[in-house]
């Protein structure tokens, strides 16, 4: 993980995204036609995406070095916001921190979505063990795909074995106790599905600011218009 250097406009605002478990980094498509004035970096992950022919990590850890390598690589991390949902809040977090903790470096904002704090994240049920009608059956109940899918004869052969990939990165993560502040104040986007969310304090030593959102966890199926206009009111304020 490697500093990129270069000539960056530091006016230039940009958004590095990184999507939530089971999706691509092709669902924040929708933030270039609602942000045109800020630059969006939707991120994939090894193995996924555009990515897909390259092996996949075999750990939340690689995970999270693969994403800071790939932020870095952006250039002029100083004058990037981080935007994460879910699984990928919990990336941005720890991605954040790899890079704050080996080169000093903060991003310009950071921004965690439908994501429970990182003490919460480590106690987590193995999903990725689960039966495909169990698995189907909890997805549906989170609200995280439309049981239209399931009528397309492939969804099983592909889809399931991506979200028990990510099942089961989440569920190596191992949270560490002796927490490390950022220097940076979190914005916390949640819904009701949240549990604990306000421990995130615990991550920042400026302090956290909250956004409740509608809709339960996937909030941003319903809410993508909101989300946007609260980023870019936090990025040009």
């Amino acid at each position: 993980m490697e500093r990129s250097s270069g000539d960056i406009d530091p006016m230039k605002n940009r958004l590095v995204c990184i999507p939530y478990a089971g999706a691509s980094a092709a669902m924040y498509n929708p933030f270039r036609a609602e942000l045109p004035c800020i630059e969006v970096y939707p991120l994939d992950i090894a193995g996924k995406g555009g990515r897909v022919a390259e092996k996949n990590h075999d750990t939340f850890k690689e995970a999270a070095a693969d994403c800071a390598g790939a932020i870095l690589d952006i250039g002029g991390y100083e004058t990037i916001s981080l935007f994460g949902y879910s699984m990928g809040g919990l990336l941005v977090y720890e991605a954040a921190m790899l890079i704050f903790q080996r080169f000093g470096a903060l991003p310009r904002n950071i921004f965690i979505a439908a994501c429970n704090p990182p003490r919460m994240s480590g106690q987590r049920e193995a999903y990725s063990k689960y039966s495909d009608a169990a698995l189907i059956e909890y997805l549906l109940g989170m609200g995280g795909i439309d049981d239209e899918l399931l009528n397309y004869p492939d969804f099983k052969e592909f889809f399931l074995p991506i979200i028990r990939y990510d099942f089961a990165l989440l569920e190596s993560y191992r949270h560490n106790d002796n927490v490390v502040q950022l220097p940076i104040k979190l914005n916390i986007l949640y819904s009701d599905d949240e549990e604990s969310v306000f421990e995130w304090d615990a991550y920042s030593s400026c302090s956290c600011s909250y956004h409740h959102f509608d809709g339960g966890h996937f909030f941003i199926n319903n809410s993508c218009k909101c989300v946007c206009e609260l980023i870019k009111n936090v990025i040009f304020t």
